[in-house]
């Protein structure tokens, strides 16, 4: 039992300017919708997540970290 507590997430993700998925590993806990930073062949990218998988047999990289979200800055002057 203690292996499938071990056993690594497999998340399909989209890159931004395509419709094709690709899977990586995730040692995180991630949801579907969430954006992500993932290892390329050209350094980081952000990515969104897409589904959640039993199992791949394409997943070489893992998930790096989960995007922050973006705070807007303070003006310091009341709305």
């Amino acid at each position: 039992m203690e292996q499938s507590l071990n056993k690594r997430m497999i998340v399909a993700v989209k890159f931004g300017f395509s419709d094709k998925t690709y899977d990586y590993f995730s040692d995180i806990p991630v949801e579907v919708g969430q954006k992500v930073y993932v290892e390329t062949s050209r350094g980081e990218a952000k990515v969104e997540i897409v589904e959640i998988k039993d199992g791949s047999e394409r997943a070489e990289k893992a998930v790096l970290r989960i995007v922050e979200p973006e705070t807007a800055p303070s003006s310091g002057e009341p709305a």
